[in-house]
């Protein structure tokens, strides 16, 4: 990739999260900063502004280390770990909130939660084992921070991506039929949430040596796109799927908190309250009210 191309997404993707946490801060502010802080808003937290720290941090080194000529491949290397690294910590989050909705919607159906971690996990456990294999050597990198070629491994590890999230999708659009009136309207926000949270890693290529993250960019345009360029450019493996990721998480949060807060003023004795209370139900037990059974 260009530097001017490079430079131009990587603005771009800042300028869009900075937007985003503006347009956010009425809602954030509201359902997180307002409320007891708990691990479902520090996941949040680190979520949406993890995000845009890493974006900054990664904005200036374009500008101080890839603006200034060839960057030593050991620098490289740390600047992928750091990219990865944080990759990672987003992706983790969508994937929880995705297990803890399939969860909420099985009712603690240990056996369906047990088959969907085991999916969710295998991409991460595969990543890492090929970010071992190949980003710690030097010459993998060319002076411009990409790696020089993208692994066979790919093409796999990105089917096993898919899978893991059709099945994730599957789950949560067989229950888009509410058993009662008063759930249409938060079914289909949910249901919203997992068609997008599929599309998302379904249009994305997953690099193997991308830090054992399994949402990367466009699957459908990028997996071509790098085996034909024999390049992997960390801009179009990590900076454009973090905003995204960030994006979709933070606004699922903040929808299913919304609607808790509703059910939870209008004394709906559904399994509504039940659902909108999942991050009760997995983290914040104190929060539970007793009429949240399941019906």
């Amino acid at each position: 990739m260009k530097a001017e191309l490079r430079n131009y997404l990587s603005l771009a993707a800042l300028a869009f999260v900075v937007l985003d946490c503006i347009a956010s801060l009425p809602l954030e502010y509201r359902y997180i900063w307002r409320s007891k802080f708990t691990a479902t808003r520090l996941m949040y937290v680190i979520s949406r502004y993890g995000a845009l720290i890493t974006l900054s941090i990664h904005y200036a080194f374009i500008h101080l280390f890839l603006g200034h000529g060839p960057v030593a491949a050991p620098t490289c290397r740390k600047w992928f770990l750091f990219l990865a690294g944080s990759s990672t910590v987003i992706q983790m989050s969508l994937v929880v909130i995705l297990v803890l909705l399939v969860w909420a919607l099985y009712k603690k159906n240990t056996k369906v939660v047990a088959g969907v971690v085991a999916l969710a996990v295998l991409p991460f456990a595969v990543s890492f084992e090929l970010m071992g294999r190949n980003i710690f050597q030097d010459q993998n990198f060319n002076a411009d921070c990409e790696l020089r070629q993208t692994p066979i491994e790919a093409a796999p590890l990105a089917v096993v991506v898919v899978l893991s999230h059709l099945a994730l999708w599957v789950l949560i659009f067989r229950k888009r039929k509410p058993t009662r009136p008063t759930e249409t309207r938060l079914m289909d926000s949910v249901v919203t949430i997992g068609n997008i949270s599929f599309a998302v890693p379904s249009c994305e290529l997953h690099n193997s040596l991308t830090g054992g993250r399994p949402l990367t960019f466009s699957r459908c345009v990028v997996t071509p796109y790098c085996f034909a360029a024999h390049t992997v450019d960390l801009v179009i493996i990590f900076i454009v799927p973090m905003v995204a990721i960030s994006i979709l998480y933070c606004k699922t949060v903040l929808l299913l908190l919304s609607y808790k807060s509703e059910s939870s003023s209008k004394f709906l004795d559904t399994s509504e309250v039940v659902l909108t209370s999942v991050f009760a139900t997995s983290f914040e037990s104190h929060e539970l009210r007793s009429h949240a059974s399941y019906t």
